[in-house]
């Protein structure tokens, strides 16, 4: 989990790197709701509205 929480941060300050160049984060957005989902998921935090629209998304 803490390999998970790591790659999350790393894509989040990527995020707002490109965010500051004036790149689109898009791709990085999904990526980063999906990493939060999987971290969630295994740390038992019950799934919200939020959780729930990326999970029907992905299918």
């Amino acid at each position: 989990m803490s390999h998970l929480d790591s790659l999350l941060r790393v894509f989040t300050e990527g995020k707002y790197v490109d965010r500051l160049n004036g790149r689109d984060t898009t791709d990085r957005d999904v990526v980063i709701a999906e990493m939060q989902a999987r971290f969630d998921h295994l740390a038992g935090v019950p799934k919200t509205g939020s959780q729930q629209h990326i999970s029907e998304h992905r299918a």
